[in-house]
């Protein structure tokens, strides 16, 4: 809807009163969700935190109110965690996974996708026990899968390398357990992208060309090329330029919470 276009660009902007009142004209109760979870993420950025925690609780959706709140909860903790504040992030999470779990059973992809979310942003905040713990609770195998590449991620990146080569076996198993092959194809090609983080060149070619093998096999002609091209993606991220992935050469040092940000963020764009 256009109206939370114009609100996510005036919170973007710094009106945040002027997004508020946009956000408060939306008539459609999701586009309003995802206009005031858009200006809470616009207040977190900008270091009104409390600010966003108001916002983000003032969300309301007849069915999906918990899915909205956890996304909004979970970039939130994000920046706390861009900001040093450790403690308020973990119980801003807390919140956020509250909100999910409140999520009607009726709905479960979209419960899977808001616990994901968390997932990510746990192992952001360096909570690897609690983003296992929250990606364990994931029924769908698709977001389990993701939400496990991304652990793995960061336990690479952290200098784990033993916590996440158990983490991508996890997520490797969950993929080839996803029964719809372009999100097969798409799980594979996540985990690829840590596998070559973690300094598993041989893994993560494997995997690509599993991601391969799956995503020739799609039937329909659009979902076969966009699995391909996201595949292709995977690749460049994964530094596949000839075939063979290369690992991260900067793992032992323990990166910023704003360099893992950007890393999750390109993980799940794949």
């Amino acid at each position: 809807e256009a109206l939370a276009s114009i609100a996510a660009a005036q919170a973007t902007a710094g009106d945040i009163t002027g997004a508020l009142q946009t956000a408060q004209g939306i008539d459609h109760e999701s586009s309003r969700a995802e206009a005031l979870a858009s200006i809470a993420a616009a207040q977190a950025t900008a270091g009104d935190i409390t600010g966003a925690l108001q916002t983000a609780r003032g969300i309301d959706h007849e069915n999906l109110r918990g899915y909205y709140r956890a996304e909004a909860l979970a970039g939130i903790a994000v920046a706390q965690v861009t900001a040093g504040d450790s403690v308020g992030a973990t119980a801003t999470l807390a919140s956020a996974s509250q909100a999910a779990q409140g999520v009607d059973d009726e709905y479960l992809f979209v419960r899977a996708r808001a616990l994901a979310g968390i997932a990510a942003a746990r192992a952001t905040a360096w909570d690897i026990p609690g983003a296992l713990q929250t990606a364990k609770g994931i029924d769908d195998e698709y977001y389990r899968a993701k939400a496990l590449s991304g652990i793995a991620a960061a336990q690479a990146t952290a200098g784990g390398s033993g916590g996440a080569t158990a983490t991508l076996a996890s997520a490797l198993q969950t993929a080839q357990g996803i029964d719809h092959e372009s999100s097969r194809a798409k799980a594979l090609a996540g985990i690829a992208v840590a596998q070559a983080t973690a300094g598993d060149s041989g893994g993560a070619t494997a995997t690509l060309a599993s991601a391969l093998q799956v995503a020739q096999g799609i039937d329909h002609e659009f979902s076969r090329a966009l699995a391909l091209s996201g595949i292709a993606v995977a690749q460049a991220t994964a530094g596949d330029s000839g075939g063979q992935p290369q690992p991260s050469q900067a793992r032992r040092k323990r990166p910023r919470a704003s360099t893992m940000k950007s890393y999750t963020r390109e993980l799940w764009s794949v």
